[in-house]
């Protein structure tokens, strides 16, 4: 065992095994060389305690550790000059739940790229007991794998963390998950957020024969040089997102917030994908949002919204080589930046089938689909709205391309702009019962697509020999079927609202305003839930969504720079807006 000594105020550790009892009475920690927990120790820190490691030194972590801090007394791991090797965790065989904690912690400045690396902050490796929690992962490298965090054979939890600002090399093809990657292990993510972390592979998080679990996470302004912004996954497992939401990430190939490419299955709901970007000025660019590769397995998206994504080439918001389901989705303003050569403003399909049911397609945009361009692909559509309010003159909503298989569509209960004359192409068109040309009457053609009062898609849609294909409640959590039928779109009606409770619903009330990016929604207590709140720039530019489930909510928005905001409040046919000053 080597103990520290404190001198000038501080506690000097030369190296070797540590344990007991860490606490801001002895703080800082001056780590001069490498120090391990035995398999047999146990190490506690508690709060406003700071350890900082010379360039060489790092932490082996074989026994327990549990660092424990405070919202005001953080636990910080950090390097003296510039770098230092982070934590390493391995396995020890016990059965201890949660035998390692990081609660209220700081871990920056881990770097891997001598001779591990691999985990730039924290390296985990067969060990499921480890819960990392109200802490943030920033500012970290790897060589390779990993910037912020690495694990591999480990089912951990991560719970209301920020990882960001960390990089994996640029230049290595083994440069995979800036802030994190996954191989062999079943994590769980609760409240995370990804921000501004880089890599060539999975900016935010990569994924390698894993299942991922992420629920109320949020992945913001991540980046890859080449496939999947803030995630990319591979190599078989499954991808379970609830309630995430995807901001301004970039790809410069393919998938700007996601891209999975091979045996991945997906189940997301309520996943918001805005301000997507995939491709550059000198690559070509798939799948605004989502670039899914053949060779996937099923994909199911249920109240899900693309928003202002972009693509170079094919698929504005999705490109996909395997099966799609979309249920309750909406897809609005997404597009293509190639002038000659665009195809799919909405989605672009390669032999697969996608089946639609519920869905409201507006304001996209491409050379060839403005909505959908299938090569040898099947589209079905049911009880769905397919308008655009501006048209591209020269180009049909549907296009069709015969490959080496005939490409289909078969519509049925929808409202289709145009009607059949917007299908273009080569292919199997079946135009079946119940579609309409008629204008949807949205509550606001161009941000809020429920449907008001007078719309000729309410009661519209077909659910008497297809009931269990039709969503049990609407993109805002309404249950289906208010009147005698199921309406078209992503919104079911719910029936008028008065002026009076129009006026009084609509009032947002936010404290403190001006604020730094924290502050608290309060609704009237009338308002009907589930709601979102939307973020604009004063140029019009949305920058962040959330969803509302209580009436008085807190919202953590990400590093803004300072200014007036527009913020909206949408639900339920209901809408209100009112001004915010961001002041850090």
């Amino acid at each position: 065992m080597v103990f520290g000594f404190t001198c000038q105020s501080q506690t000097i550790i030369p190296g070797g095994y540590v344990s007991g009892n860490w606490d801001q009475w002895s703080s800082p920690y001056l780590i001069q060389d490498d120090i391990t927990i035995h398999e047999d120790s146990v190490l506690n820190i508690s709060g406003n305690v700071e350890i900082i490691f010379q360039d060489t030194a790092g932490l082996d972590v074989y026994g327990v550790l549990q660092a424990i801090g405070g919202n005001i007394s953080k636990i910080e791991f950090t390097a003296e000059v510039d770098t230092w090797e982070g934590i390493q965790i391995y396995g020890n065989g016990s059965p201890a739940t949660d035998s390692v904690i990081l609660d209220h912690c700081i871990i920056s400045k881990g770097a891997a790229f001598n001779g591990e690396l691999n985990g730039g902050g924290l390296w985990i490796s067969n060990r499921d007991e480890v819960r990392v929690s109200r802490s943030s992962i920033g500012g970290n490298y790897a060589e390779h794998k990993g910037g912020g965090i690495y694990i591999e054979n480990s089912d951990i939890l991560i719970i209301a963390s920020c990882i960001e600002m960390n990089a994996t090399s640029q230049d290595s093809l083994d440069a995979n998950g800036g802030g994190m990657y996954v191989k062999d292990s079943n994590p769980v993510f609760l409240g995370v957020l990804f921000y501004g972390n880089e890599s060539r592979l999975g900016g935010g998080l990569y994924g390698s024969n894993s299942s991922l679990v992420i629920f109320n996470c949020g992945f913001q302004e991540n980046s890859s040089i080449s496939d999947g912004g803030a995630i990319c996954c591979s190599d078989n497992g499954s991808l379970n997102m609830d309630y995430c939401d995807f901001f301004d990430n970039t790809a410069g190939n393919n998938g700007g917030s996601i891209a999975l490419l091979y045996g991945i299955s997906t189940n997301f709901s309520y996943v918001n994908f805005v301000n997507s970007k995939a491709g550059s000025l000198y690559n070509s660019g798939i799948g605004g949002a989502l670039y899914i590769s053949t060779g996937n397995y099923d994909q199911r998206f249920e109240n899900c919204t693309f928003i202002e994504n972009s693509a170079t080439v094919f698929g504005g918001a999705m490109y996909s080589g395997s099966y799609v389901y979309l249920s309750n989705c909406l897809f609005n303003t997404n597009t293509l930046t190639s002038v000659n050569s665009s195809f799919g403003g909405a989605v672009a399909l390669y032999y697969i089938s996608l089946w639609a049911v519920n869905c409201t397609f507006s304001n996209n945009n491409s050379k060839y689909g403005t909505t959908f361009y299938s090569t040898s692909a099947g589209i079905d559509m049911m009880n769905c709205i397919l308008w655009d309010p501006f048209p591209n003159p020269d180009a049909t909503a549907i296009s069709l391309f015969y490959l080496t298989m005939p490409p289909s569509v078969f519509i049925e209960h929808s409202n289709i702009q145009f009607g059949e004359e917007n299908i273009s192409g080569n292919g199997i068109i079946t135009w079946a019962n119940g579609n309409i040309d008629e204008y949807p009457a949205f509550v606001l053609p161009q941000e809020d697509f429920s449907l008001d009062w007078n719309s000729p898609c309410i009661n519209a849609g077909r659910s008497d020999t297809l009931v269990s294909m039709i969503p049990e409640t609407d993109l805002n959590g309404e249950t289906r079927i208010s009147g005698g039928e199921v309406d078209m779109g992503a919104y079911e009606y719910q029936g008028p609202i008065s002026i009076n409770e129009l006026y009084v619903k609509n009032q947002i009330n936010i404290t403190p305003n001006p604020n730094n990016g924290c502050f608290i929604i309060h609704l009237d207590k009338d308002f009907i839930l589930p709601a979102r709140i939307e973020l604009y720039t004063i140029a019009g530019n949305i920058t962040y969504v959330q969803r509302i489930s209580s009436q008085i909510e807190q919202v953590n928005l990400p590093q803004l720079p300072d200014g007036v905001y527009i913020l909206k409040l949408k639900g339920k046919g209901e809408f209100g807006t009112t001004k915010m000053i961001i002041k850090n």
